[in-house]
């Protein structure tokens, strides 16, 4: 129960730092917008299409970039889930050598934090990392309605205001079925 309980409020917390930027963008540009949580996930709601289509295109990726901002943010504090990626992906020479923790509180070194100690702060730290890491990544393939997605449907309409949206569907349509046939393969 707890760890479902932990689970659910990583997700929550990923889902609003992922909205947050789509609003804050669209407010810098003077759209008001609000966050919609819902079972499944969340959704920033505004007024954007009053926007230009560069403006739009700022307001969608200011998700993805809230989210990995935020696993930047983790990685500063706690790297030891990136240098665990980086290992996996045989990236050495990009692990950290320091994290932010230690010099918070020099008492919870990292050799407590590698020998297990503290099991609730990492599991709540695995699971940020990697839910932000993996949703963002997601969430930019070019399959709408993901950010990904509307940013190459706002490319495919700003170069054929006519047949962009058109073929945006389209392409959106056979790379969903594509992904789809592989995860079920």
């Amino acid at each position: 129960l707890i760890m479902m309980l932990i689970w659910v409020l990583c997700m929550l917390v990923t889902v609003m730092i992922h909205e947050l930027g789509h609003v804050i963008i669209g407010r810098i540009f003077g759209q008001p917008g609000n966050i919609t949580v819902t079972g499944l996930g969340g959704q920033a709601v505004g007024e954007y299409g009053a926007l230009s289509p560069w403006r739009r295109i700022l307001v969608i990726m200011a998700g993805p970039c809230a989210g990995f901002l935020f696993v930047a943010a983790l990685t500063a504090v706690d790297g030891r889930p990136w240098n665990w990626c980086m290992e996996h992906l045989h990236l050495s020479s990009l692990k950290c050598e320091w994290f932010l923790i230690n010099w918070i509180n020099p008492k919870l070194a990292l050799f407590d934090l590698m020998q297990g100690q503290y099991p609730i702060y990492d599991l709540v730290i695995i699971l940020l990392f990697s839910v932000n890491l993996f949703m963002n990544i997601m969430n930019l393939l070019p399959i709408i309605p993901m950010d990904g997605g509307m940013v190459f449907k706002e490319i495919c309409v700003m170069i054929s205001p006519r047949s962009g949206l058109k073929f945006a569907f389209i392409c959106s349509f056979g790379l969903a079925t594509i992904v789809a046939l592989y995860l079920v393969v």
